[in-house]
């Protein structure tokens, strides 16, 4: 009776934190009109001003521009904090962290009509081995004994259903609490992704799932589409840079070696192919106590590693 109620409790609050989390998206997606009448989602980043600054083409095109690109795994970048750093250094560069959640290569095509015509110099592209590997967040072998069904194969497959009929970007919907608290902190001037102890960590972790049943690298679609992204930019003077975001260390562990392997061909064939040196921030925050889950680290104004350190990838970039 106790783990009836106890199911009762967490289907009802996470109906609730689901509720509230897709309507604040249809305040957002209204809110970002796209110049092809399209609707970009985006939320929870430290320079959310800058941000839809660009969604709204509302900027000074004259500017020398660096436009961050790629999924949630970069919103923790402050381009306040590359703007200054690169100033130190006489370069003059304004800084825009565009990601959108959940976004990959193959879906990337869609904004990047915009991104060229905003003529920045320079697109920093943050690509992770999710990007490439094909995940699904519950196993098709978990079943559940209970007389509710399990909360989070309800949710994985409503998720499915949104994003295969409608195209829609899932990722923000799946925690619903968190995504929520992250929409709200604009205008509650609440702290960015709070730090989250290493135990909740793994065990988010551990419902995490990868396919095994991967393509030749040659053959992945998220591949060709970068590579051809990458060929986009370069044809319209735009300077490219790919770096790989930082990774909790259960994250790598969960990772099977034959996908590490995999992830390490995809980056050794952009690189070869496109000529293109890749910088990999992977693991260079695994031991530290900073991660707000196993694929994002704080976005507090208190960690600033992460933005100090794509500062440096772009010292070396521009430096003359």
């Amino acid at each position: 009776m106790d783990c009836l109620k106890n199911n009762l409790k967490i289907s009802l609050s996470i109906l609730i934190a689901f509720c509230i989390s897709f309507s604040t998206l249809v305040v957002f997606v209204i809110q970002f009109p796209t110049t092809s009448d399209e609707r970009v989602f985006v939320v929870g980043i430290p320079d959310e001003k800058k941000q839809s600054e660009f969604y709204l083409q509302n900027f000074d095109p004259r500017g020398k521009k660096i436009f961050i690109y790629g999924s949630s795994m970069v919103w923790s970048i402050h381009g306040n904090i590359i703007e200054e750093n690169l100033q130190k250094n006489e370069l003059d560069y304004e800084v825009y962290n565009i990601g959108i959640g959940g976004t990959k290569p193959e879906n990337t095509e869609k904004v990047l009509d915009m991104i060229i015509s905003a003529q920045p110099a320079v697109v920093a592209y943050g690509i992770a081995d999710r990007d490439f590997i094909t995940g699904e967040w519950f196993s098709e072998e978990e079943k559940s004994d209970e007389i509710l069904p399990e909360p989070s194969r309800v949710f994985g497959e409503l998720f499915s259903f949104l994003e295969h009929t409608f195209n829609f970007d899932t990722e923000f919907l799946s925690r619903p609490m968190g995504n929520t608290l992250e929409v709200l902190r604009g205008p509650l001037d609440a702290p960015l992704l709070p730090i989250i102890a290493d135990d909740a960590i793994k065990r988010g972790q551990e419902v995490e799932t990868y396919l095994e049943d991967l393509p030749p690298v040659a053959e992945n679609e998220n591949v060709i589409v970068l590579k051809n992204i990458i060929t986009k930019l370069r044809e319209n003077d735009i300077h490219v840079i790919i770096f790989v975001p930082p990774v909790h260390k259960y994250h790598i562990e969960h990772l099977s070696d034959n996908q590490q392997k995999y992830f390490s061909n995809v980056l050794e064939t952009i690189s070869n192919d496109s000529e293109i040196h890749i910088y990999s921030l992977y693991d260079y925050y695994r031991e530290m106590d900073v991660w707000y889950d196993f694929i994002h680290v704080t976005s507090s104004p208190n960690f600033l590693n992460y933005s100090n350190d794509i500062s440096d990838i772009f010292l070396k970039e521009l430096s003359p």
